[in-house]
């Protein structure tokens, strides 16, 4: 069976038949792989479980890494662009979007794994993966309501993605606590975006999880 080389560029869907196909083939990876983790996932049975043929996989996906890339910014894009919430402050309300997407991804370990293992596979980067200016930023944005960032505030959402990625592979390998994960990501949040509301965990946290210190 004639496969499409990897390093061919992704096909994007244009009819409206062709976006429910791809999204059915997001469907079965991310279902396979919450059961059998990357290696034990093969296309063939994407293709199968999807009710398309294995040619229409490779069209979208060139290779598995590149599947498993795309599922993950699917898990991570489910999130609407929301603004800040009544009674919160707008970095809590970030903080809360981080924390609702580390347990999307640690709930299921070994999908976790097969996404972790494709972005280490792939020359791509996790920002690259998520396309992160325009369809990250607005949800990070949003929760802190800035309407029209600049490129300190893009290179934030970066550095703050790298930091939630951390600390999610840190969870997903035992060397966090549910809670210190959660910890973890209210510091980030209030640390990077200090002047947008202050430290997430001066109010949600109680002491600072890194230093120990509590807010004056």
């Amino acid at each position: 069976m004639t496969r499409v080389a990897a390093h061919r560029p992704p096909a994007a869907p244009a009819a409206h038949s062709q976006v429910l196909r791809r999204a059915r083939i997001l469907r079965s990876a991310t279902e396979l792989g919450a059961l059998h983790g990357f290696d034990g996932v093969q296309m063939q049975d994407v293709a199968k479980d999807a009710g398309v043929a294995i040619g229409t996989v490779y069209r979208y996906f060139p290779s598995k890494t590149h599947l498993f890339v795309a599922v993950m910014a699917k898990e991570v894009l489910f999130e609407r662009p929301g603004q800040r919430s009544e009674g919160a402050g707008s970095v809590d309300d970030l903080a809360e979007l981080l924390v609702r997407w580390t347990h999307r991804f640690t709930r299921r370990p070994q999908l976790a794994m097969a996404m972790l293992q494709s972005i280490l596979a792939t020359p791509t980067t996790i920002v690259e993966a998520l396309e992160t200016d325009v369809q990250v930023a607005p949800l990070i944005l949003g929760r802190l309501g800035i309407d029209e960032p600049g490129d300190e505030d893009m290179s934030k959402v970066r550095l703050l993605i790298f930091s939630w990625w951390g600390i999610v592979v840190a969870r997903l390998s035992d060397h966090l606590t549910q809670e210190q994960a959660e910890d973890h990501l209210r510091l980030a949040a209030g640390l990077i975006f200090v002047e947008a509301g202050g430290p997430a965990w001066s109010r949600s946290a109680g002491a600072c999880p890194v230093s120990g210190r509590r807010p004056e």
